[in-house]
C-alpha cells in the first residue's frame, strides 16, 4: 500500500517547482526546443532530467516563401505553401466572382467614354391625292440623320467616372483575394487547435498507461490494490476518451478546410508546434511606427476599397450635376414632294430642357456621397481598432505562450517527481493522478498558447500583405 507523501518529500516538490528553470544551451536554441509538454514521456519511477526543458526565447525574420518567419524551427510546414495557396485562391469563386466585376466595370468604362447617344436614322412618308388630272397623286418622303451632341465636359467626366469605378472594382478584388486568404488561415489555425488538442492528450493517456501498468505489476506483487488498479485504469480510459474526441474535431476540421479550398494540402508539421517568433522580430523596418494603427490601417484592402468607392462616388456626383445641362440633338433631313415638284434639305437641332428629374439626380447622388463619407469614416475607426487590437494580441498572445509554457514545464517536473515517489512507495496514486491530470490540463493551455500566438502572427503578416499576397 502507499505511504503518505512525506513532509521532506512535499517540501523537495515544492522546491522543484519553485526553482527557476536552466537556460537552454545553444545547440538547443538553433534547432528551436519543444516546449516542456513536448519532451519525451518518462516512465514512472525513473529519474528526473539533469536540466529541465524551458521555452527558449525565440528568434525569427521574416521573409521566408509564403511570408513564413525564416527561423530554424521548421515553421514553413505549418501552413500550406504559398504558390498551391495563390493557385486556390485565384480560382476561388469569390475571386473569381469580383474578377468578373472588374471585367464589367471595364467594359463600362468603355461605355462611358463612348456615351450612349447614338446616329439615328428616320425616313418619314406619305401618300397624297390632287383634283389636277394631270397629276392626281404622288409620294412624299423625307429622310434624316440626327445624333444628340455632348457638351463640352460631359465626356471627360464621364471617363473620369469609368476610370473610378474600374479602380473600386480591382480595390474590391484584392479585397476578396484578402478575405478568402483569412479565411483559410482562420480554418488551417483551427485545424492546429485541434491537432494540438489531440497530442496533448494521447500523450497523457501514453504516460498514464505506463502508470497503470506499474500498479498491474505491483499488484500482482501485493504492492497495490485492486481499487489503485481500477483508478488507473480510469485515468487512462478518461484522457483517450478526450485523446478520441480531438482526434474527431481534427478529422473534420481538415476535411472542412480540403472542402472548402480544394487542391490545398493543410500545414503538415508533425509534432509540437515551434516557438512562436517574437513580436520584435516582425515589423519590418520600413513598416509603421509600433503605435501608428492608422497608418497600418490605410495599407489594408478593406480601406482602399472604401477610398476607391468614394472617389468613385465623388465623380458619379459630378458627372450628375453636368447632366443637368441637356445634351442638343442636331440632324439633317432630306426630302422630296412629287406632287409639288419640290426638294427639301435641312438641319434639324432639338434642345431638351432640363427639368426636377434631373434635379433630382444630383440630389441623389450627393446624398449617396455623403452616406459613403459617413460610411468611410466609420470604417476608418473600425479599421484603426482592429489594428491596434491586432498588434496588442500579437504582444499578448506571445507573453501569454511564454507563460504558459513556464508553468506547464513545472507542473512536468512536479508530476514526474510524484511518479519516482509513488514509485518509492512514498506517495500515493490519487496524488500522481492528480498531478498528472493538472500538468496535462497545463501542457493543453501552452499548447493552445502556442497555436494562438502564430495565429496572432500570421494575422500580423497577412494584413502587412506579407503572407499570401496577391498576384
Amino acid at each position: 500500500m502507499s505511504r503518505p507523501l512525506s513532509p521532506a518529500l512535499a517540501a523537495l516538490l515544492l522546491a522543484a517547482a519553485a526553482m527557476p528553470a536552466a537556460p537552454a544551451s545553444a545547440a538547443a536554441r538553433a534547432a528551436g526546443p519543444a516546449p516542456a509538454w513536448a519532451a519525451s514521456s518518462a516512465v514512472p519511477g525513473a529519474p528526473l532530467p539533469a536540466t529541465p526543458v524551458t521555452p527558449a526565447t525565440p528568434t525569427a525574420s521574416v521573409g521566408a516563401p509564403g511570408g513564413i518567419p525564416a527561423d530554424q524551427t521548421g515553421s514553413a510546414a505549418l501552413l500550406p505553401a504559398a504558390d498551391t495557396v495563390a493557385r486556390v485562391l485565384s480560382q476561388s469563386p469569390g475571386v473569381q466572382a469580383a474578377r468578373h466585376l472588374v471585367e464589367a466595370e471595364q467594359a463600362g468604362k468603355r461605355q462611358l467614354r463612348v456615351g450612349p447617344h447614338e446616329w439615328a436614322l428616320g425616313l418619314d412618308a406619305e401618300r397624297r391625292r390632287t383634283d389636277d388630272p394631270l397629276r392626281r397623286q404622288g409620294t412624299d418622303w423625307t429622310l434624316s440623320l440626327e445624333r444628340p451632341w455632348r457638351l463640352p465636359g460631359k465626356q471627360d467626366a464621364a471617363e473620369h467616372l469609368g476610370s473610378a469605378r474600374v479602380a473600386a472594382a480591382e480595390a474590391a478584388w484584392l479585397q476578396a483575394w484578402r478575405e478568402q486568404a483569412r479565411a483559410l488561415l482562420d480554418a488551417q489555425v483551427e485545424l492546429w487547435r485541434e491537432r494540438e488538442t489531440a497530442r496533448v492528450w494521447q500523450r497523457q493517456a501514453d504516460l498514464l498507461d505506463q502508470q497503470a501498468r506499474a500498479v498491474a505489476r505491483r499488484q500482482q506483487l501485493g504492492d497495490a490494490s485492486e481499487v489503485e488498479r481500477l483508478q488507473a485504469e480510469a485515468a487512462v480510459a478518461q484522457a483517450r476518451s478526450q485523446a478520441v474526441a480531438a482526434e474527431g474535431r481534427a478529422r473534420t476540421a481538415e476535411q472542412t478546410l480540403r472542402l472548402r479550398f480544394p487542391g490545398v494540402e493543410p500545414g503538415s508539421a508533425t509534432g509540437p508546434l515551434p516557438p512562436p517568433p517574437s513580436p520584435a522580430a516582425l515589423t519590418p523596418p520600413a513598416g509603421p511606427a509600433p503605435d501608428d494603427s492608422l497608418a497600418e490601417a490605410t495599407g489594408l484592402p478593406e480601406w482602399q476599397a472604401a477610398e476607391r468607392v468614394l472617389q468613385a462616388q465623388q465623380a458619379a456626383l459630378r458627372a450628375e450635376e453636368l447632366e443637368r445641362r441637356p445634351d442638343p440633338t442636331v440632324g439633317v433631313r432630306v426630302g422630296r414632294s412629287p406632287l409639288d415638284g419640290e426638294r427639301q434639305f435641312g438641319v434639324a437641332l432639338t434642345v431638351p430642357l432640363g427639368g426636377a428629374y434631373r434635379a433630382a439626380g444630383v440630389q441623389a447622388s450627393a446624398a449617396r456621397l455623403a452616406a459613403q463619407q459617413a460610411q468611410h469614416d466609420e470604417l476608418r475607426r473600425r479599421l484603426t481598432a482592429e489594428a491596434a487590437a491586432r498588434r496588442e494580441r500579437l504582444h499578448a498572445s506571445h507573453a501569454s505562450w511564454r507563460q504558459a509554457a513556464e508553468a506547464a514545464a513545472r507542473l512536468e517536473r512536479s508530476a514526474q517527481a510524484l511518479a519516482r515517489g509513488q514509485a518509492l512507495g512514498e506517495s500515493s496514486l490519487a496524488e500522481v493522478l492528480a498531478a498528472r491530470r493538472l500538468a496535462a490540463e497545463q501542457g493543453l493551455a501552452a499548447a493552445l498558447a502556442a497555436v494562438d500566438a502564430w495565429s496572432a502572427h500570421w494575422q500580423q503578416a497577412l494584413a502587412a500583405g506579407r503572407l499570401w499576397p496577391a498576384p
